[in-house]
């Protein structure tokens, strides 16, 4: 079972522009590789003729065209242009311009070289050996001590050989040394670049003023890094990082940590391949740097496709370990195969019953308080207090005696006026119990 994953690299051109319209000097202009590059030159008439050419070989003129359909130059703005930059257009360019009478009217010279990574170097400390580093196809500035008098004489030597001389200029069009900043600059590196170079200064009575001396190493630049990722058999996955360039130096991290920790790898592992235990996931990077440039990429690991987390006990071992759902062989019936992503909403799921659960006791409490209230309002009365009573009697059927006496039946009645209810106490009324108070009841007689 293969995972692979791939790295996307979009390669877009940049363009670069260089003024180069200051006479008699040579203007330093760089390009980067896919490019394009344009380069201002200065302006020419309709009646003037002009000379475009690439170390000393015409290749534009108001006659003639180039065959080259990357370059073109357009008189009335003095742009020159060079599309799709590549290695075989670095070179020294000049353009001479004359009037109708053949009078030269201008001449410019712009020397124009790959671009690429650019390194600074301190090397103005005395008494010792600075090590300096430059890219391969780069630019590399040192900066050495500055001249303290017009009249002081130094020498720039590579390997003890003069390259750089007082009123005199190396040959290497590569080279550049402005005594006034100290800044020694060397264009285009190759790999012959790479020695010892020593600068000596001394006045004009010959006395040492200065000598320093610096080491320089080219390197290729770091390309972009590719990963690759792998499944193997029990679940692990194998990283692996890989980079182009020179003195190469990899860091590998998973979430923002170093993999460096023993829990986290399976087997043996090394700087730009490391193996990692089942079930590991997250964002892994690899960094590589070198001493000139550095770069890094990212790839998205997760489980492998098909394994599962089984954790369950059988015959009194517990047994907690990730295989692959096709051969679930332990805790036969019993175990507890659980899918990666499946596990990750247990506590979802758990925290909205735990919520769910309180809503519900809430509610309950509320509905239970509200209720007992009600009954206790319903289950209360007031004293009832009776004023104004009355008892009225009234004749009923008569009855024979003895002895024909008659005796006549006399029925009482009571009668309650003004019936109030006692405001303030409150009574829980009993079954079949009725309290009473009767205040100043009197007798009437029909």
């Amino acid at each position: 079972m293969l995972n692979m994953g791939a790295v996307l690299l979009l390669l877009t051109g940049v363009e670069t522009f260089c003024d180069a319209t200051q006479p008699h000097i040579t203007t330093q202009c760089s390009g980067s590789l896919g490019g394009t590059v344009e380069v201002q030159l200065p302006k020419t008439s309709q009646d003037d003729t002009y000379r475009l050419m690439k170390n000393n070989v015409l290749i534009l003129s108001d006659r003639i065209q180039t065959t080259n359909i990357r370059y073109s130059f357009n008189v009335s703005t003095g742009l020159f242009a060079i599309k799709e930059f590549n290695r075989t257009d670095k070179g020294t360019y000049s353009l001479e311009v004359h009037d109708q009478n053949g009078t030269e009217i201008s001449f410019n010279q712009f020397r124009l070289t790959i671009e690429g990574v650019k390194t600074f170097c301190d090397a103005t400390q005395p008494h010792i050996t600075t090590q300096c580093s430059g890219s391969l196809g780069g630019t590399v500035e040192v900066q050495l001590p500055t001249k303290t008098s017009q009249d002081d004489i130094y020498k720039l030597k590579k390997n003890n050989v003069t390259i750089v001389k007082y009123k005199s200029q190396t040959k290497n069009v590569d080279y550049s040394f402005n005594v006034n900043t100290g800044i020694f600059t060397i264009h285009d590196i190759n790999r012959k670049e790479d020695g010892t170079y020593s600068i000596e200064a001394h006045n004009r009575n010959g006395t040492d003023l200065s000598n320093i001396q610096f080491n320089l190493s080219i390197q290729a630049p770091v390309s972009s890094p590719l990963l690759s990722r792998e499944c193997l058999s029990r679940g692990q996955q194998r990283v692996s990082c890989s980079a182009g360039g020179d003195g190469l130096h990899f860091s590998l991290s998973l979430d923002g940590l170093p993999l460096n920790d023993p829990r986290l790898l399976s087997g043996p592992s090394s700087a730009s391949d490391v193996t990692l235990e089942p079930g590991r996931s997250g964002l892994l990077s690899c960094s590589v740097r070198n001493n000139v440039s550095h770069a890094a990429a990212n790839i998205t690991l997760s489980v492998c496709d098909g394994f599962i987390y089984v954790n369950c006990t059988s015959n009194g071992t517990h047994i907690p370990q990730w295989v692959h759902r096709d051969n679930v062989t332990l805790c036969s019936g019993t175990a507890d195969g659980q899918d990666p992503k499946k596990m990750g909403l247990v506590p979802i799921i758990a925290g909205s019953l735990s919520v769910m659960a309180l809503l519900l006791i809430v509610a309950l409490g509320v509905y239970c308080a509200k209720k007992h209230k009600t009954s206790k309002d319903t289950t209360e009365a007031e004293d009832v207090i009776y004023a104004d009573v009355s008892v009225l009697q009234r004749r009923g059927p008569r009855r024979e005696q003895g002895e024909g006496e008659v005796e006549e039946e006399v029925e009482e009645e009571v009668e309650y006026a003004a019936v109030r209810l006692a405001p303030g106490s409150r009574r829980t009324l009993e079954t079949n119990v009725d309290e009473c108070v009767y205040a100043q009841p009197q007798r009437k007689r029909p």
